[in-house]
């Protein structure tokens, strides 16, 4: 009878023990689990910031870029009222303000013939309630006057006939003239002119009249 009470007393122990091993095994083998687990979300949190932080630094390139931009074009960065530096100013898109200092300043005469008969000039050409283009018309003066009144500060070109057309925003070929159409010719101060039209430069007391022709 105590030998069967040691042998039941041995199987236990030894059932206690496997049981031990066995749950010993199994807290190990969760503890990795956890451990791999705590890793991988730590891989998952490290490369979410990492990610972040590049879209916060391409983000505030992509706002430096866009802040630089307005800065470089905005017009109060310009010299010209318009918005253009003077390496790019034209006549054609430079306004010219009255607390400009305008050390050029002439007049050239323009009359245009279609079939012989005088067409009046448009009176306030290159003039607005916002903007006075360098060459531009006035009403009340004699026919034809153009007005060529700029800064030096603008550093324009020499002023010509294209110039002026362009600010018009009307056509000036060798076959039509504003709304007329046929065979236009030159004079400057009754000589002819054979250049290309768009190229006469304007100059002070200079009368230039165009005969259009069928």
């Amino acid at each position: 009878m105590s030998r069967n009470r040691r042998k039941v007393k041995t199987k236990n122990k030894l059932h206690n023990n496997n049981y031990l091993e066995s749950e010993k095994v199994k807290i190990v083998d969760q503890l990795d689990n956890l451990r791999s687990n705590v890793k991988k979300r730590q891989s998952k949190t490290e490369s979410k910031k990492s990610f972040n932080n590049s879209y916060y630094i391409l983000g505030g390139v992509l706002i430096a870029v866009v802040v630089v931009g307005f800065i470089a074009f905005s017009p109060l960065n310009s010299q010209g009222p318009t918005g253009t530096s003077p390496e790019t100013a034209t006549y054609s898109t430079t306004c010219i303000k009255s607390s400009d200092t305008v050390d050029i300043h002439f007049h050239s005469f323009l009359s245009i013939y279609s079939k012989g008969i005088r067409k009046t000039l448009p009176p306030n050409i290159g003039l607005s309630g916002t903007c006075h283009r360098p060459i531009h018309t006035h009403s009340g003066e004699a026919e034809g006057q153009l007005h060529i009144e700029s800064s030096s500060k603008y550093n324009l070109p020499d002023a010509t006939l294209g110039d002026f057309f362009l600010i018009w925003g009307e056509p000036l070929t060798e076959s039509r003239v504003w709304d007329y159409t046929g065979v236009a010719n030159i004079t400057v101060n009754n000589v002819p002119y054979n250049d290309l039209f768009n190229k006469l430069e304007l100059k002070d007391q200079q009368q230039i009249r165009i005969d259009i022709t069928s």
